[in-house]
């Protein structure tokens, strides 16, 4: 008998939703427009409930992670696109980059999303 995992994502959605706050996935992408012949930039927004953690002063590094840097834990079942380090997160009007992306995704089912960000 195997664990689904598929049960567990939407505990950590409800979660999430529950103990986070309203943010703003804000994703970039750049493309060749053969039409124009010009560069073009399309920027997609998704809302949605994102917790913010710091990192325990053990975890700053100065390099990697550095003060002021904070994790952000976002339910895979609430996005439309996994993030990536091109994003940038809106959280109440400021603007934080995405640094880095892990995925929790034990047996096949991406669970969580944490994102190291930074303003």
């Amino acid at each position: 008998m195997s664990f689904s995992y598929q049960c567990l994502a939407g505990t950590v959605a409800r979660e999430i939703a529950e103990k986070g706050r309203d943010i703003i996935l804000r994703r970039r992408s750049h493309g060749f427009d053969p039409a124009t012949g010009q560069m073009n930039e399309t920027v997609s927004e998704q809302s949605l409930r994102g917790l913010f953690t710091l990192y325990e002063l053990s975890q700053r590094d100065g390099t990697t992670v550095r003060q002021g840097d904070q994790a952000l834990l976002l339910a895979a079942e609430d996005l439309t696109a996994a993030p990536s380090e091109a994003d940038e997160v809106i959280d109440d009007g400021s603007s934080w980059q995405v640094m880095s992306v892990e995925r929790l995704q034990p047996g096949g089912t991406a669970l969580l999303y944490r994102l190291q960000v930074r303003q």
